[in-house]
């Protein structure tokens, strides 16, 4: 094994294999022991206890001189005015949720291109509907006038 898979293979769980590589030589085989989304789990606790871990030493050993000029808003390099929690138009929103929508069919329709041939006429059908769906909901936030900006 490498210098830390040792490491890695036990905090997964996982059980050494002896087998043979091409030239005949033996080599280490690690598969993992239970559940196959343990790797996954434990990747999340790593991330988040070092996300906690660097949070709490920012704020221990971090300077701490606040001032009226560092605590106040900046904006641009020009000192807010007026009230600064004003309302936005539903269109904003709109257009927000529209962009999310066109990004997800993005990510949605590159794993399809990618495994094209693979797919066979039940993949070319169900993009089809996908991106009628799509289509259709386009067509219904043109017409309701969601996309003019005014």
């Amino acid at each position: 094994m490498s210098d830390c898979s040792w490491l890695v293979s036990l905090l997964a769980g996982a059980v050494p294999l002896a087998g043979a590589g091409q030239d005949g030589a033996a080599i280490a085989v690690v598969q993992p022991a239970g559940h196959p989304w343990t790797p996954v789990l434990l990747l999340f606790i790593v991330a988040v206890g070092l996300t906690y871990v660097f949070w709490l030493m920012g704020s221990i050993l971090g300077p701490k001189n606040p001032n009226p000029v560092k605590s106040a808003p900046f904006e641009y390099g020009n000192p807010s005015f007026g009230w600064t929690g004003k309302r936005y138009t539903v269109k904003f929103y709109l257009v927000g949720i529209s962009f999310l929508l066109f990004d997800l069919e993005a990510a949605f329709v590159y794993p399809w291109a990618v495994t094209f041939r693979e797919n066979g006429l039940y993949g070319l059908l169900s993009i089809l509907l996908f991106l009628g769906l799509v289509t259709l909901g386009l067509v219904y936030e043109w017409r309701k006038g969601a996309l003019e900006w005014e």
